[in-house]
């Protein structure tokens, strides 16, 4: 399982904890409906509270895959997203945070260690500052 950095997993929460989809164990399971998303909402857990239920479904999806090595928690984001309005400030926060984690996530097991440790490396400048990144691909 790849993790994410604690302050991206805390914004995660964040996001979730003012999605009305988590109110519920039924409202939750409502976003599975998608053709990759439905094979895991058998094994969502089901929680008491929406806080217990935001760490619960995060835990969750950062444990699973598709078929393809695809990871489901951008997908599930995609999905959570295009339930809200673009008026809707939970639309831009969905849509940065899609962004965010598809590159917190994306680190390709078929590159040899090096180029995978330089994947990490732009990974982490993304997750830094988009400067920072422009500034060591030039240097690059």
């Amino acid at each position: 399982m790849t993790g994410l950095p604690s302050d991206l997993i805390h914004r995660c929460q964040d996001t979730f904890l003012k999605c009305s989809e988590f109110d519920t164990n039924a409202s939750l399971r409502a976003v599975f409906v998608t053709d990759e998303l439905y094979p895991s909402h058998s094994g969502l857990p089901e929680a008491a509270s929406k806080n217990e239920r935001v760490d619960a479904c995060l835990d969750f999806l950062l444990s699973k895959r598709l078929s393809d090595g695809r990871p489901v928690l951008p997908l599930f984001l995609a999905a959570l997203h295009d339930r809200y309005q673009k008026d809707d400030a939970l639309h831009d926060k969905l849509t940065e945070l899609i962004e965010t984690v598809q590159s917190a996530l994306f680190i390709s097991s078929d590159l040899p260690p090096t180029e995978r440790g330089q994947a990490d490396v732009v990974r982490a400048l993304r997750l830094s500052s988009p400067s920072c990144l422009q500034t060591v691909r030039k240097m690059l």
